[in-house]
């Protein structure tokens, strides 16, 4: 299997939060933080929220092991 190579200093530097993002999404239960941190994320990014398209899922997370 190939893995996704990318570099921390690009993840960070798109991915991270800012200060005022990171105590907004803890403000909200634990279990929709990870997804309210990708549309923010998103919308930071593209102006808009993501929605799904054609019923297909745009993330999927798997928090069970």
């Amino acid at each position: 299997m190939y893995g996704l190579r990318v570099s921390v200093e690009a993840l960070t530097g798109e991915w991270s939060l800012s200060f005022a993002d990171i105590d907004f999404a803890n403000a909200k239960p634990t279990g929709s933080r990870l997804g309210l941190a990708v549309q923010l994320k998103f919308f930071a990014a593209y102006g808009h929220f993501a929605t799904a398209a054609a019923g297909r899922t745009i993330l999927s997370v798997s928090t069970s092991s």
